[in-house]
């Protein structure tokens, strides 16, 4: 028996011990599983104490408004971590905004803080309903990664 709530699952096994018989369910392996990801990065790292450095970038984009008008300001928020998820700071980003039945808009944000957290805010000007796309590269030594995060324009 499983019973859900809106960040874990209780699950009963009757098998354990009287007390120990309600478990939480591991949402994040079956997530990490269910995307696909590399299960090597489950594997504990050995990297050496005198061997420091980011050996992979996690690059997340989101918006501050899922749903917007066809003008008004729009803030693009990236977050850039390691391979252990720790914060990355002094990553270059740029963009690339699409909006619908407009032509391609680039831009540049500031590098990341030390909580790995860079914001920009721009202008939205859209002369139609429909999905904006946000395409955010970041380069920091050897590594480039992307990721597109979206928002609607509906009214």
């Amino acid at each position: 028996m499983v019973q859900y709530f809106q960040r874990a699952r209780f699950e009963w096994h009757n098998a354990l011990p009287a007390g120990q018989r309600v478990v939480l369910g591991d949402l994040g392996i079956e997530y990490f599983e269910f995307i696909r990801e590399d299960p090597r990065l489950r594997l504990p790292t050995n990297i050496p104490d005198n061997v420091p450095g980011v050996l992979r970038l996690k690059l997340r984009a989101y918006v501050a408004s899922a749903v917007t008008a066809r003008q008004g300001e729009q803030t693009l928020f990236v977050l850039v971590q390691d391979q252990n998820l720790q914060p990355v700071d002094n990553v270059q980003l740029k963009y690339i905004l699409r909006l619908p039945s407009s032509p391609l808009r680039m831009g540049l944000l500031p590098s990341t803080d030390q909580n790995g957290i860079s914001k920009v805010s721009f202008w939205v000007d859209a002369p139609t309903q429909g999905i904006a796309l946000i395409e955010v590269e970041a380069l920091f030594e050897s590594f480039r990664e992307r990721t597109i995060t979206e928002f609607q324009i509906w009214w």
